[in-house]
């Protein structure tokens, strides 16, 4: 029993997690003075910035739209994950304690010989 518990709590986690697309930012790449490439997320609302290569490093992300709170029935993938108005797994801190919580239970039901 103690097994599904843990599974069913992996499962919640997984499938609330805020997985945003990204766009791996290697800061040790080598750049050419003034070269530029995207940065950020190119997904829903989100728009690419621009990171501009300066003495030999990458700047930070300038421009763009940054992912926002998810806000529900408006049509858009606000959060950027690639889901329209989930608004469900903006749920997910409570999710998580519920999950430790039962858990917690389990196992003093358990101790205790239930």
């Amino acid at each position: 029993m103690l097994k599904s518990g843990l599974a069913l709590l992996a499962l919640l986690l997984f499938l609330s997690s805020p997985a945003l697309a990204q766009i791996e930012m290697s800061p040790e790449s080598v750049c050419t003075e003034g070269n530029t490439r995207p940065c950020r997320a190119n997904v829903g609302e989100c728009e690419y910035g621009v990171s501009t290569c300066v003495n030999g490093e990458w700047s930070i992300c300038e421009g763009g739209v940054e992912p926002a709170l998810e806000i529900c029935d408006n049509g858009k993938d606000d959060n950027c994950n690639g889901l329209v108005d989930e608004c469900v797994t903006e749920l997910w801190p409570i999710l998580i304690i519920l999950g430790v919580l039962f858990l917690v239970t389990m196992v003093l039901l358990i101790k205790m010989g239930f």
